[in-house]
């Protein structure tokens, strides 16, 4: 049969353009595609991506999708993805059907593993698969090919007589070391390297000035069960041995030529001696291939990594890794069943400043046992010990799933679940009792805004050599000077074309929403911001913690976070047009908690 799988078009719903480059690409789909095309079937990508002449996201995948049915013709169409890729796949499944309303759908991806009966009965696809899907996607489509009934195929939904029925689920799957690679040619992968790499997130590129990223899957699932993740759930952690992730990067370098690899794993080296194995045998590749390669991953605080083991790590190109850190507080941390402790995080970031190899994670509040003090606790760790580190910080979300979004149903915190797929990430849910809604509901915004801008590194200036204007990106030259290592070092701030960029957020309704998005970057709102915070921190205290995420005197504008390539310490890089004015934000320590906020033009060094 011939097989169309369409992947999902990059922020769908938040941004266009937003360039997809193979950091970024979901590898899943292209693993079902191998399984596919190796059991004899044909299989066509579509890849609604990287075309900026559309007036929103909407309109380039309903374009792309319809011009891609129209002349492939499938059989069968998959398609899949994570919760917060519903509006795209809601809106794919219609193009679909409009254009080919016999054709079957297969959806799968982690929307469906984690809740796998709404999502059935509220998209309506003529099928979903729960779970790994390479042998049951095949399986599925020589049962749509015969035209019998899928009963015995484990880990499905389907229609019958216009009801739906659950197969029986088994989770015991084969090796992954039996699975055909990933297809990625069929998805325009070496175009996504060499045209869109720069798109890549800056942690993904920084070490490399042209960066060609990659991204591999050493090992699947998660043995932890905390309780805002989606793998709270009895499914499999398997993994493959290094020998054969080996294979995979040998045979996949020799065609894209790649010099950045993603590890993707959610968990990768649970244990040391799986990092230091690994270690070993990419060094030991590295060295008979002659590769210019780095790499990164993440891991569990409780992996219990040693100075001796993160050189290692070095010595075989780590430049960054990550713990899933989530709070520095005790208490929270034993209420989302974390199983780590704050002491484990202090102790790996002087390992890793010793080394030179980047650190970073994630703070994330909300929690049920969250409270003003619980969260000073982590506030308070991140002032003193994260300036340097790649961090993000923000609010819990309910995620299908979870224990937290099984609560957020049975509460009412979450009144529908539809609901909330059509808005997910659009709103915030108080899951802690000991702050008041509409307050938390702002906390949320503004350490969102504030969280995400990175204005509390230390800020490495950089002057303007040249501009780089292609098809794809605008691109600014800088040369800057690390304030940690006092090296000079190259930086490409990559941006669309000015004319292409902000066209639309995609099927916006709310016309204030999309005012709201395209005014965020600009200094006035940038101060308008900051003054709402101090004023709020009058009534709740807690709102005084956003200041430490502003640095005195941090550039708003013409700055980028990225990493430092020789020392690998997050930094800020900051430019400036002399032409321009020059905002900064200001809360110094010596006036209490006031917000201070300057507008001015400075003579260049």
């Amino acid at each position: 049969m011939k097989v169309s799988v369409i992947v999902p078009t990059q922020l769908y719903k938040y941004k266009y353009p937003a360039p997809l480059s193979m950091s970024d690409f979901p590898v899943g789909l292209a693993y079902i595609a191998g399984s596919l095309k190796a059991a004899g079937h044909e299989v066509v990508g579509c890849n609604p991506n990287n075309l900026y002449n559309y007036p929103h996201a909407k309109a380039m995948a309903e374009d792309v999708i319809t011009t891609h049915l129209e002349r492939e013709k499938p059989d069968v169409v998959c398609t899949g993805g994570i919760c917060t890729d519903y509006a795209f796949l809601r809106d794919a499944m219609k193009t679909v059907r409009a254009k080919q309303p016999n054709t079957p759908i297969i959806l799968g991806g982690g929307i469906v593993s984690y809740d796998p009966r709404f999502v059935f009965e509220y998209m309506k696809p003529d099928f979903v698969v729960k779970g790994d899907g390479e042998h049951i996607v095949t399986q599925l489509v020589s049962s749509i090919s015969s035209g019998t009934e899928p009963k015995d195929i484990n880990n499905i939904f389907y229609w019958k007589d216009g009801k739906s029925q659950a197969t029986p689920e088994n989770f015991c799957y084969p090796s992954i070391e039996t699975l055909t690679y990933p297809e990625f040619d069929i998805f325009d992968a070496k175009n996504m390297l060499d045209n869109f790499s720069l798109g890549a997130r800056s942690l993904y590129r920084y070490p490399h000035a042209e960066p060609r990223p990659w991204v591999v899957v050493a090992g699947r699932g998660c043995p932890f069960r905390c309780t805002f993740c989606v793998h709270d759930r009895p499914t499999p952690y398997h993994v493959r041995s290094s020998a054969d992730v080996m294979k995979e990067l040998a045979y996949f370098h020799d065609k894209y030529r790649f010099n950045i690899l993603i590890i993707l794993d959610e968990l990768f080296a649970p244990k040391r001696q799986r990092l230091i194995e690994f270690s070993q045998a990419i060094k030991k590749l590295k060295q008979e291939r002659n590769w210019d390669l780095v790499w990164c991953f993440q891991t569990h605080a409780n992996v219990g990594l040693t100075q001796e083991d993160i050189n290692i790590a070095k010595d075989a190109g780590c430049y960054e890794f990550s713990y899933g850190m989530e709070s520095a507080s005790e208490k929270v941390l034993v209420s989302m069943k974390k199983k780590s402790h704050p002491k484990q995080i202090a102790e790996v970031i002087p390992m890793c400043k010793e080394a030179g190899v980047g650190f970073g994670g994630n703070f994330i509040f909300g929690d049920p046992a969250e409270t003003p003090e619980t969260m000073e606790e982590t506030m308070n760790f991140f002032k003193e010990r994260c300036e340097n580190l790649y961090m993000s910080l923000g609010s819990i979300q309910p995620y299908p799933g979870s224990t937290l979004y099984v609560q957020c149903l049975q509460n009412k915190t979450i009144p529908d679940a539809g609901q909330f797929y059509e808005t997910i990430d659009e709103r915030r849910y108080r899951m802690a009792p000991s702050f008041p809604d509409k307050p938390w509901t702002i906390w949320c915004g503004l350490m969102g805004f504030f969280g995400g801008k990175g204005l509390w590194h230390k800020a490495a200036p950089a002057v303007v050599r040249a501009r780089e204007v292609t098809e794809h990106f605008d691109t600014l030259v800088l040369d800057a000077k690390c304030p940690h290592c006092d090296s000079n070092f190259t930086y490409r701030h990559a941006e669309v074309p000015a004319r292409k960029k902000d066209s639309s957020v995609a099927a916006s309704q709310n016309p204030l929403m999309t005012w709201v998005l395209r005014f965020r970057n600009t200094k006035l709102f940038t101060w308008f911001v900051l003054k709402y915070a101090w004023l709020m921190s009058f009534r709740y205290p807690w709102f005084k913690y956003l200041k430490y995420t502003v640095r005195a005197r941090a550039q708003t504008e013409n700055s980028t976070v990225t990493g430092c390539p020789t020392c690998n310490q997050c930094v800020r890089v900051e430019w400036r047009p002399q032409s321009k004015l020059r905002a900064f934000a200001v809360w110094p320590q010596n006036v209490g908690n006031s917000f201070h906020f300057a507008v001015g033009k400075k003579k260049p060094a």
